[in-house]
């Protein structure tokens, strides 16, 4: 399954480990880029079962499924910018 994940911090961490362990492909969406490389580079070191991870930023093509790791009113001006393109997908 395709993961974006919108957060590199503690919530996104977590979500992120989870999700390469089942050998999910996880694009990591950040503010702070050097947060989000650094998160990815950790992913790529525990996944498993073919799990990929790349740093993304909300221009790119969404996955399959969008989690939000982010304070929820961070969350709400994220979901209203990218707006047609959530459609479809799981949040």
């Amino acid at each position: 399954m395709n993961v974006t994940l919108i957060g590199a911090g503690n919530m996104g961490r977590g979500i992120g480990y989870r999700l390469v362990a089942g050998g999910h492909a996880v694009s990591v969406v950040d503010t702070n880029a050097e947060a989000a490389d650094k998160l990815v580079a950790e992913l790529k070191g525990v996944a498993q079962k073919g799990a990929t991870g790349k740093t993304a930023s909300l221009s790119d093509p969404l996955g399959d499924v969008v989690i939000l790791a982010v304070w929820w009113t961070v969350g709400k001006l994220i979901v209203e910018q990218l707006g047609n393109k959530l459609a479809g997908k799981t949040v």
